[in-house]
């Protein structure tokens, strides 16, 4: 989109060169053969402008005044609205027809501010409302002439840019480099234990979003369970949360009140403002460095200091010219919509007092935030000091107290298809159904079969169990050649039921909770294990928190013994790394310096007018968040009352909802899949020691274990194909080149 910026500058720069008093003069001064010349010429004095009442032809200061101030607003306007429709419209012939009627009401809405800023001396130059129709018919032809050429310059601006530099391309190409992923922070990666639930407290602050979904989709909903969020600490999380979107709130009601006074005074100039502020976003914005791809050069912020100084330097002469010229010209409504009453205090008011306010607004703000980012670093972060309001309301205590025992449950009460909400998508998994048939003799010895010692799925569950955490506690299996690869896996029995068949059942749902209840004792747990039943089902999950908890893979078991075979299904989940920018926490500064706050300073300039675009429905949104919460509290109230089908399930997983779209570091991905190996290779060896220990005849599984050790799939049936392997009936199979990618999130 680069190039499409540069190529509307360009547009801009012909109107500016064509609308000229010289340009004019010579247009005007020549008549055409054709109509069509002169409709053209028509259309192209809709964009004259003046220096100086002399070269108006004796038609006068307001004249001039009229025109110049017609034409700022048209391609103010038009800078605003085109670049971003264009951007929406699919490419062809319904992207030039977007172009076209944008710009139509655009210069027939320049052409009437022309009109109306003539006022009374429109009747000099003829019948008032004939010079309207006048300037109408030329607008309407100047917006089809800029339509056309828009639509124009537009094609191929949004293919993708070629490399600019072959000889640094092909540099790059010899020192193998790889391009980094989107929202990546390579130099600030979790390594002890906790860091993910710091970069998700700091994520509070930097990404207003994410606070605005944790309290919407957590906080505020009453009657939902909680979604597991292996290796991090919600509580925390959430009263980091709560404390960002009351810091928030403050900054965004200053911006709204700054805008409507700004409102009061110049209606039209929150607009303007909003223009202004975007200019001075834009050019205070470091260029990129020779060097940026290794990291940022902080010796360029100088020269956008400088850029930002004179962009506003031309917007307080450009604005007060147009102030103090327009403040003696026009209608009384039409000085006060542009502020140009008073002889243009008003819009002087807004460019030297306003501007200045609002980015001092937003800085305030960031300096703030920079302050509670200081203290989630690694050596200060003390989880049980989030803050929380004061008082804190009971239904807000309530939750909180529900998310805090969450945290401790072996429930996960899910809504949707994916029951393994918490824990990202499937990734791979493996299923078994081995018959329990007596073992026969060793080799060599004749003789009947032995018999088959009783058990049940509980007690191989026991023994799966055990000796997972056994392996954890000692720090994985030496003689394995796991070394300390499984230290800390974290072993839980975990029931999964679907939140809308859960009514009536005392275990899910006691009548003294209006929310799920997370925790089944032990002789409950093992009553679903032994009875794999209706929508509770049981899984052995064992996870791994790594990376300070950024990757976090996940094998989940379910066994089930019926009718003399054994089932054992294996699923494999991994949550990918939070998202890069949160990491950033960990390059904050242990003390403010000159530097940085000057860093902080031209950042707020950068995006000061994106935060006073949205700073009134922001407000609106978390002014109103009590009133609907507890609207929703209502409606779903009655729901309850009225629905045996109630859908009590978890909808949102804070730790899916922050994954980054791709790994961080190539090691990530190797680390997890080691991982998973390992708990599947000790899986398969425990179930084939106790199946032996039982008298069971293990001869298949043992050729079926082999294969997914090999392979790590099982197909009994059907097809599956792995890698370039196929497995099943009349198989064949393709190999795709595949990078490894995070799961996509369940919720």
């Amino acid at each position: 989109m680069a190039l499409a910026r540069w190529r509307m500058a360009g547009l801009y720069g012909a109107v500016l060169v064509l609308g000229s008093p010289w340009a004019q003069h010579g247009l005007q001064a020549r008549h055409g053969p054709h109509a069509l010349y002169e409709w053209a010429r028509g259309g192209l004095s809709t964009c004259t402008w003046f220096v100086s009442a002399s070269q108006t032809a004796g038609l006068g200061t307001r004249w001039m005044w009229s025109a110049d101030a017609s034409l700022v607003l048209m391609l103010a306007a038009g800078a605003l609205l085109v670049p971003r429709a264009l951007r929406r419209a699919p490419a062809g012939p319904l992207r030039w027809a977007v172009a076209i009627g944008i710009w139509v009401p655009v210069s027939l809405a320049g052409q009437l501010a022309f009109w109306l800023f003539l006022g009374r001396d429109a009747r000099l130059f003829g019948p008032r409302d004939f010079l309207l129709v006048t300037l109408l018919d030329d607008g309407a032809v100047f917006g089809v002439l800029a339509g056309l050429v828009t639509g124009l310059l537009w094609i191929g601006a949004d293919r993708p840019a070629r490399p600019a530099v072959t000889a640094r391309a092909r540099h790059l190409e010899r020192s193998r480099a790889m391009t980094l992923p989107p929202d990546s922070s390579p130099t600030a990666l979790g390594r002890e234990p906790g860091d993910v639930t710091r970069y998700l407290c700091a994520a509070a602050y930097t990404d207003p979003a994410f606070a605005r979904t944790v309290a919407n989709g957590l906080l505020a909903d009453a009657f939902g369970a909680v979604a597991p969020s292996p290796g991090v600490d919600l509580g925390p999380v959430v009263r980091h949360c709560l404390a960002a979107r009351r810091l928030h709130r403050r900054r965004d009601v200053r911006l709204s009140a700054a805008l409507l006074a700004i409102l009061l005074i110049a209606p039209l100039w929150p607009v303007l403002t909003a223009g202004i502020l975007g200019v001075l976003g834009a050019a205070a914005r470091p260029p990129a460095g020779a060097l940026a791809d290794r990291g940022r050069d902080r010796s360029k912020e100088p020269a956008a200091w400088l850029k930002a100084g004179v962009a506003y330097g031309v917007a307080l002469i450009a604005g007060g010219w147009l102030a103090v010229g327009l403040s003696s010209h026009g209608p009384g409504v039409v000085r006060w919509l542009l502020g140009t009453y008073l002889g243009g205090f008003p819009a002087l008011l807004v460019l030297c007092v306003g501007l200045p306010a609002v980015g001092g607004l937003v800085a305030r703000h960031l300096l703030d935030v920079e302050e509670r980012l200081r203290g989630l670093r690694r050596s200060v972060f003390v989880p049980s000091a989030a803050p929380l309001p004061d008082p804190v309301p009971a239904w807000l205590a309530d939750r909180l107290r529900v998310i805090d025992e969450a945290q401790s449950g072996n429930v996960t009460v899910y809504s949707g298809w994916e029951p393994a909400l918490g824990f990202a998508a499937r990734q791979s998994g493996w299923s078994l159904a081995l018959p329990v048939v007596p073992a026969g003799p060793p080799p060599g010895v004749t003789g009947p079969p032995g018999e088959v010692t009783a058990f049940d799925a509980w007690d191989l569950l026991e023994s799966l169990r055990g000796h997972l955490r056994e392996l954890s506690r000692r720090g994985g299996a030496p003689g394995a050649g796991d070394g300390a690869l499984l230290a800390g896996l974290a072993v839980e029995d975990r029931v999964f039921v679907h939140g809308a068949t859960i009514a009536g059942d005392d275990r899910f749902l006691p009548d003294t909770d209006l929310a799920p209840s997370l925790l089944l004792d032990r002789e409950e747990m093992r009553r679903v294990v032994l009875e794999p039943k209706g929508t509770a089902r049981h899984s052995l999950v064992a996870h791994l928190p790594l990376w300070g908890g950024d990757v976090v893979p996940a094998v989940l078991l379910r066994v089930a013994v019926s009718e003399r075979t054994v089932h054992v299904e294996c699923a494999v989940h991994t949550l990918a790394p939070v998202r890069g920018g949160y990491h950033r926490v960990d390059s904050v500064p242990d003390r403010m310096t000159g530097q940085r706050r000057a860093e902080l300073l031209l950042s707020a300039v950068g995006r000061a007018g994106r935060v006073l675009r949205a700073a009134p429905y922001a407000s609106v949104e978390n002014l109103r968040f009590g009133s609907r919460r507890w609207r929703r509290e209502m409606r779903e109230l009655r729901a309850i009352s009225e629905d045996p089908d109630f859908d009590y399930g978890a909808r949102l997983s804070v730790r899916e909802r922050a994954m980054n779209p791709t790994y961080l570091n190539y090691f990530q991905v190797l680390d997890a899949q080691r991982v998973t190996a390992a708990v599947t290779r000790h899986t398969l060896t425990v179930i084939r020691e106790f199946l032996d220990a039982h008298g069971v005849d293990t001869a298949d599984f043992q050729r079926q274990q082999q294969t997914i050790l090999n392979h790590g799939v099982l197909q009994q049936g059907g097809l599956s194909v792995v890698g370039n392997q196929a497995v099943g009936q009349e198989a064949s199979a393709t190999l795709f080149a595949q990078s490894p990618a995070p799961p996509t999130p369940t919720a």
